[in-house]
């Protein structure tokens, strides 16, 4: 967000600039809102109403885009309201059907909604359109190891550290494998 404060600074008008600092800030919002343990508080309900906000807003400016539906679909995933999530995301892959990112948050909607094979169906596609979307194969293993399956979730969150050797939430979940 700095760097992006900066290049609006250089160019005020660059509305390219904007769009991505209003979403940057809307899924900023979204990542604190999945990692609470406890109810929202009225502050980060507020946040919550202003990425909606923006989502529009960037829906607006480029309808053509699937961000702002992925945004929207997030903000709704992270309220637990997965009707609107799925509706959201929905749209997103309408305009980009090989969006890996609105594959995978597609499975997590699903699979939050205990409909499994269709989160499943989702990460595979998420890999055919993206073999190195290694958010995809964390999620194999979630769903794996979730399932009682704790040697099939291991290979798949095996497979998101060959993507990435650095991956933290990998070695967080396979780690919690062998607890399992």
């Amino acid at each position: 967000l700095t760097f992006i404060d900066k290049a609006i600074n250089l160019q005020p008008k660059n509305s390219e600039y904007r769009y991505d600092k209003s979403y940057i800030e809307g899924m900023a919002v979204v990542r604190t809102l999945l990692n609470l343990d406890r109810d929202y508080t009225a502050k980060e309900l507020n946040q919550t109403h202003n990425a909606l906000a923006k989502a529009i807003l960037l829906e607006r400016q480029a309808p053509e885009k699937p961000d702002s539906h992925i945004l929207r679909g997030q903000i709704y995933s992270a309220l637990r309201d997965y009707k609107r999530a799925k509706e959201a995301i929905q749209k997103a892959l309408v305009l980009d059907p090989k969006n890996s990112f609105a594959l995978v948050r597609m499975a997590v909607v699903d699979y939050n909604s205990k409909r499994i094979e269709a989160a499943r169906s989702n990460l595979n596609s998420a890999i055919d359109a993206n073999p190195n979307f290694k958010w995809a194969y964390l999620w194999h293993g979630i769903i794996s190891s979730d399932n009682g399956k704790i040697v099939e979730a291991r290979k798949w969150f095996n497979k998101a550290l060959k993507v990435d050797p650095r991956f933290g939430l990998a070695f967080y979940n396979r780690g919690w494998s062998y607890l399992k």
